[in-house]
């Protein structure tokens, strides 16, 4: 089955236009945050990944993706195919969701001065409330009006004024962002919206490139590696495909038996999962200057679909082994990474060497400090609309090695020579080289590289 055969490309002006932005002082968002953060929902992933996703399209304008069929698929990974009139897991959640809303703004949500309701048809309804505040004096006080335009007709806020203190995440909690990252996408869905530091902070070294995967007015995906189904392939001996990982074919086979093996990885399938360098690149890429006031999302890969790679900018962290995605793209690339599941083993493809370049890159060792590897790609997303970047290696070290590259080293000499004459990027490669000492990376050097 090809790629295109689960989800066609489709040039037409509406599958490239690009969604509205949240605004960055959005107090439904933020409330939205809370929610999530809370007794009610932090124990509950889906119920958090639900109210999450309505929400979101919601605030996007996007209500016409909020079916019961495209709700089961997007957020509860069934398949395309599925009957909402023989499979009712979405009405189901969407009980629950109403009470666990409930649940919040009887408790610990009830002096918030706006509510959530979710109606039948799946789209939130925001609604503001009396509450009595003692209003601050002026000087203190930094408030902003919503724009009536902003919400649907029946759930326009009336008029109030935003005081700072219920502004979305302030500089002061910048402390707890690693840890709310970590947990929305090990719940798999995550719109990040966060302040830079309290501190001024400059231009990052890697500018010209985070400018154009965050630009003004587009959508950016930060897409983390899938973790459960790395442990899965390892276990079975036999990697997914693209289409299998799409339409579930791949994770659907490990249905709950009556042995532990199967319960085990009954309950892995299930799980979406990352690893502690992804949320550590994650924590890094939303505290970006460039990033501030853009509309990022952060996924686990399996809650990206095809149709985010053609309308928006996306990182794909990991190699094609945890994140199905990078193969999408692999085709057009030099350096490709594949893994070996019987000796496992993986090693980066040269399918074009020039003079002074191996054929095969791979560790040369295995016991620190040895040698290891590492792609960075940046290339044009499935519609030329958008940018792709890239981030890959043989071990989570090579993948850290190449995050730091474009942190902390100074990649500007090589971005000089990939500039076009508008000063924009060209797509490139790169193959980087680094040592694995102790499971951490020392500075990365380009070794071999393409500019298209």
């Amino acid at each position: 089955m090809s790629l295109y055969a689960v989800q066609p490309v489709d040039n037409s002006a509406a599958a490239v236009s690009l969604p509205s932005t949240i605004r960055d002082d959005d107090p439904r968002w933020a409330l939205v945050l809370r929610i999530i953060e809370s007794q009610h929902f932090v124990r509950s992933p889906l119920l958090s990944k639900f109210l999450l996703f309505v929400c979101e399209r919601s605030l996007l304008g996007a209500e016409e993706e909020l079916t019961e069929h495209n709700i089961g698929v997007t957020v509860f990974r069934r398949r395309s195919g599925y009957k909402t009139s023989e499979d009712n897991i979405v009405r189901n959640y969407a009980r629950q969701l109403r009470q666990r809303l409930e649940q919040y703004f009887e408790g610990p949500g009830q002096n918030e001065a706006l509510r959530i309701t979710i109606p039948r048809g799946y789209t939130p309804v925001f609604e503001s409330v009396d509450v009595i505040l003692e209003k601050p004096p002026a000087s203190e006080a930094s408030s902003c009006d919503l724009p009536q335009t902003a919400l649907p007709a029946d759930a326009r806020l009336r008029s109030r004024k935003i005081s700072q203190a219920e502004a979305p995440m302030s500089k002061s909690r910048f402390g707890l962002i690693a840890v709310l990252i970590c947990m929305l996408i090990g719940a798999g869905w995550l719109g990040a919206r966060f302040k830079a530091h309290s501190k001024d902070v400059k231009a990052s070294v890697a500018h010209t490139l985070w400018t154009q995967l965050f630009s003004d007015g587009s959508t950016s995906y930060i897409v983390t590696e899938d973790a459960g189904l790395q442990v899965l392939q390892d276990i079975t001996g036999r990697q997914s495909t693209l289409p299998e990982y799409v339409d579930g074919t791949y994770l659907g086979q490990f249905t709950e038996g009556q042995s532990q093996e199967s319960i085990r990885l009954h309950r892995i399938s299930g799980e979406r999962l990352t690893n502690t360098p992804d949320t550590d690149i994650v924590t890094e890429m939303v505290a970006l200057p460039e990033a501030q006031h853009k509309q990022v999302f952060v996924r686990n890969a399996r809650l990206l679909s095809l149709k985010d790679l053609k309308q928006g900018n996306a990182v794909l962290l990991g190699s094609n082994f945890a994140n199905p995605w990078v193969s999408v793209f692999e085709p057009q690339m030099n350096f490709r990474l594949q893994y070996d599941l019987v000796k496992n083993q993986s090693r980066i493809l040269n399918m074009n060497p020039r003079p002074g370049e191996r054929e095969v890159y791979q560790d040369t060792g295995t016991t620190p400090p040895y040698a290891t590897y590492a792609v960075i790609a940046f290339l044009p997303n499935l519609t030329h609309t958008g940018w792709i970047l890239i981030i890959e290696g043989l071990t989570m070290t090579g993948t850290e090695a190449g995050s730091e590259f474009l942190f902390d080293d100074d990649p500007n000499s090589f971005f000089r020579k990939a500039k076009d004459t508008k000063g924009e990027l060209r797509p490139f490669e790169i193959l980087l080289e680094t040592t694995n000492l102790s499971s951490q990376s020392v500075s990365a050097k380009i070794i071999a590289q393409r500019i298209y």
